[in-house]
């Protein structure tokens, strides 16, 4: 009778595996035909060496155009980078490599070489004369240059994270093969840019809806999602192409002809007039410009990590994504122990 039970358990299992097998097949199969995809990492490590560099280009560059609590806030770290690629590796296993963009000279303490992982310098993608850089908008101009970079590729800041599986076709049309792009609303009221010399993000976010005036109808401008982001890498060098010849004149400046990416890219720490191209600009450009479409996407948007405590892991399963934008003044250990929770097995690229 033992051996007879042992007998169909084992059939069970085998029928088991056969079913799984065949549905992780077909699932391969969905997406053979989909257009590769590339990951692309920003990051950099907050060590001593870095922040005495920042702070000497600050008190050369600041004139005060640059708030100090904004310019500390960008370079705050807590592994938030290892938990990022925790949730890739678990929840969107579809990609060829992850580039990951860096300071030169740094390199995640974290990471074993790995074929999957790329190093870029900034030298690789950004020209030396405008090196060190501090600024991550001037960073993310250049992101499209990263040699053998595929056409389409996902970028993500270190503190986005996936909390559900995520497909391909939910970042490509499936029917178009165009990257979809994401928001939260619509925005139809009018903002005034104003041109103030202590960089602040909403007015940087308006001077930059301001310019899109010259491209876009306003009545249907979108706020875009602060999730991982697909684009297209020949989009994007049309779009640079765009703003080389920009005249922004109508922003009251006085220089005739402004190349906005090599004013953004002289700004070594952020400016009100920076190309926010990744939080506002490429996404409604693609839609309005080069026929991409806007989807819903489901967030969570955490600003201070006092907000994230164990007691939120119920809550969380209902997002697709989550960004931690912030650990300032945050409580590191009810972090660490809600990401542990979270992502508690180490990535194919930990050491």
């Amino acid at each position: 009778m033992n051996i007879f039970l042992l007998f169909i358990s084992i059939i069970f299992i085998i029928l088991l595996l056969s079913l799984l097998c065949c549905k992780l097949k077909k699932i391969h199969e969905k997406y053979t035909n989909f257009p590769t995809i590339d990951i692309v990492y920003t990051w950099v490590e907050s060590d001593e060496e870095f922040m005495k560099e920042r702070d000497y280009y600050y008190n050369i560059e600041v004139d005060g155009k640059i708030s100090t609590s904004e310019m500390k806030k960008r370079h705050v770290s807590n592994n938030e980078l290892k938990y990022s690629l925790r949730s890739l590796e678990k929840y969107f296993p579809y990609y060829r490599y992850i580039y990951i963009i860096v300071k030169d000279g740094q390199y995640p303490k974290f990471l074993k070489e790995h074929e999957t992982i790329k190093i870029i310098s900034h030298s690789h993608i950004i020209p030396q004369e405008f090196l060190p850089t501090f600024n991550s908008h001037m960073i993310e101009n250049y992101i499209h240059k990263i040699p053998n970079l595929s056409e389409f590729y996902i970028y993500l800041n270190d503190d986005f994270f996936f909390l559900k599986e995520i497909s391909p076709d939910f970042f490509i049309n499936k029917k178009t093969f165009l990257p979809f792009m994401f928001f939260y609303k619509k925005i139809k009221h009018e903002i005034i840019c104003k041109e103030l010399n202590t960089y602040n993000f909403k007015n940087n976010w308006n001077c930059n809806y301001e310019f899109l005036k010259n491209f876009i109808d306003m009545k249907n401008i979108y706020g875009c999602s602060h999730i991982p982001k697909i684009y297209k890498k020949s989009t994007d060098n049309e779009i640079e192409k765009i703003f080389l010849n920009y005249d922004d004149n109508e922003l009251g400046n006085a220089t005739p002809r402004t190349n906005l990416y090599l004013k953004t890219t002289k700004s070594k720490f952020r400016k009100n007039h920076d190309l926010m191209l990744n939080v506002l600009v490429k996404p409604n450009m693609y839609v309005y410009m080069f026929n991409s479409e806007f989807k819903h996407s489901n967030e969570l948007y955490i600003d201070n990590y006092n907000e994230l405590k164990p007691s939120m892991l119920k809550k969380l399963k209902k997002y697709n994504f989550l960004c931690i934008n912030s650990i300032e003044n945050g409580d590191e250990k009810d972090y660490k122990k809600t990401m542990d929770t979270l992502f508690p097995i180490k990535s194919s690229y930990e050491i």
